[in-house]
């Protein structure tokens, strides 16, 4: 970036411009898919409006084709009624496969009656992601170890 660019300049530019088309549409493709897919959810428009403290006309418009312009404050609220922590979420790839992992975790306890899980926070900065990882990794083994205990003799669950 050229540094004698002024921001009205950045701003009229025909690629930034794009990018943050782009990355709005990305936090749009996001909000829907937590929506549809959290392990509490699936949560309408008016739901996820109601539980954030966010108009649904906005929730809405950040969802439509070109994406609203949210505020960082609206993002966090957004995370922290959906119990996501990362707000980084909406628009690091890494941090959204992270956390739909961990969802999808919880939704397979939810399915299999599992009560609760004792684990400290699991995005504690001072544990590391690749151990991060294999804590995923070993729980998933312990519920694909239930899949095949829970089978009898003639292959039924």
């Amino acid at each position: 970036m050229n540094p004698e660019r002024s921001a009205s300049q950045e701003a009229l530019d025909p690629d930034f411009n794009e990018k943050a088309r782009e990355v709005r549409q990305e936090i749009g493709d996001r909000l829907r898919w937590i929506r549809a897919h959290h392990p509490e959810g699936p949560f309408s428009l008016e739901a996820l409006a109601a539980r954030s403290k966010i108009a649904k006309r906005r929730l809405a418009s950040a969802e439509s084709e070109d994406g609203a312009n949210l505020t960082i404050e609206t993002l966090v609220k957004i995370a922290h009624s959906l119990d996501v922590d990362r707000v980084a979420y909406f628009i690091d790839s890494q941090v959204f496969e992270d956390v739909n992992a961990q969802l999808a975790l919880l939704r397979e306890f939810q399915t299999r009656n599992v009560s609760s899980v004792a684990l400290r926070t699991s995005h504690a900065p001072d544990i590391p992601p690749s151990t991060r990882a294999q804590l995923q990794k070993a729980l998933m083994g312990i519920v694909a170890s239930l899949d095949g205990a829970s089978e009898d003799d003639t292959g039924q669950r």
